[in-house]
């Protein structure tokens, strides 16, 4: 058992939940497999409506929202907007190609808020959630 300084615990020690949403299916299993092995709980979603319904049934234990920036339908930002209004203090992460960075660092609603860019090292990826979820 990890103690309870590591930020994948809470105070009961459970498991930090991870909600994850990206369109494409080869990234969500990479994330989530990496997450899980790195101690997280996670939920999987493939678009922004899903992302909804799993965190309208798991509220109460979603810790933090790891979302691709550029999805069809709703983007990350909005569906981290439409979230956060659910539940203030959500954490967010969002992934991103290096076009996103071009089209989009411009963009004062994003500005400030974390970005891990895609392909990531799966390494980098479990050590930015934890940052995130300790800030």
């Amino acid at each position: 058992m990890l103690p309870t300084s590591d930020p994948r615990y809470s105070r009961h020690q459970q498991p930090e939940t991870i909600l994850v949403v990206d369109d494409e299916a080869a990234v969500l299993d990479v994330a989530c497999r990496a997450l899980r092995r790195a101690g997280y709980h996670t939920l999987a979603a493939s678009n922004a409506d899903e992302a909804d319904a799993l965190f309208d049934a798991h509220a109460r234990s979603v810790s933090m929202l790891l979302t691709d920036y550029l999805m069809p339908g709703r983007s990350g930002l909005e569906l981290f907007d439409g979230l956060l209004a659910k539940r203030s203090g959500l954490k967010v992460l969002f992934m991103s190609g290096s076009s996103w960075r071009l089209e989009e660092a411009a963009d004062a609603v994003v500005a400030g808020r974390p970005v891990i860019d895609k392909p990531f090292r799966l390494k980098q990826l479990t050590r930015r959630v934890a940052e995130v979820l300790r800030d």
